[in-house]
């Protein structure tokens, strides 16, 4: 397999699009943990440079779907992710988080990026790993978490000031809003 990894960076390289299968073993060969870091690298840059097709994308996906863990969440009713696009090239604003708040609130069960780890610490109890937990650290958690919390109150406080002032500030334009001399 190594052979066919390297054969598919460098048609990468060579700006060439990967067959389908082609794709599927290439991405199989990563997830396996066969491609070293600089194999990996190159072959990520070289299709981001030539750009991505449809056929490289659907035997990447298979590859990853056969190796995805499944899961089974207790929650009664349906799960709903509400993961956002995070990193598109397109300049949108990422409500993720938010909706996720909102759905919740409404008691429907979610699955969001910023929902699992504090459901795990909130069940940990003081931040004792649980037995088998040892590939997860609490610093590593709260490095990952500290960045998500400061974007989600800044942005949440932007997003709702900014309403407020359209609110209000339309409430203002008018007769009244004259100033005494």
């Amino acid at each position: 397999m190594t052979t066919d990894f390297k054969a598919a960076i460098a048609a990468a390289v060579d700006g060439k699009s990967l067959p389908e299968e082609t794709a599927y073993e290439a991405m199989g060969h990563i997830m396996d943990g066969h491609a070293t870091p600089a194999q990996l690298a190159g072959f990520l840059v070289a299709l981001r440079m030539k750009g991505e097709t449809v056929e490289e994308l659907t035997g990447f996906a298979r590859a990853m779907r056969e190796r995805c863990a499944l899961i089974a969440p207790q929650v009664s009713g349906r799960l709903t992710d509400t993961c956002g696009t995070g990193g598109a090239p397109i300049k949108t604003f990422n409500v993720s988080t938010l909706s996720a708040f909102v759905a919740a609130g409404f008691e429907h069960s979610i699955a969001n990026m910023f929902f699992f780890p504090l459901a795990l610490l909130l069940k940990w109890h003081g931040l004792a790993l649980p037995a088998g937990g040892d590939a997860i650290t609490v610093a590593g958690m709260l490095g990952n978490l500290g960045p998500v919390i400061a974007g989600n109150v800044i942005g949440g406080s932007v997003l709702v000031a900014l309403v407020y002032w359209v609110i209000y500030r339309r409430g203002r334009t008018g007769a009244g809003d004259a100033t005494p001399a």
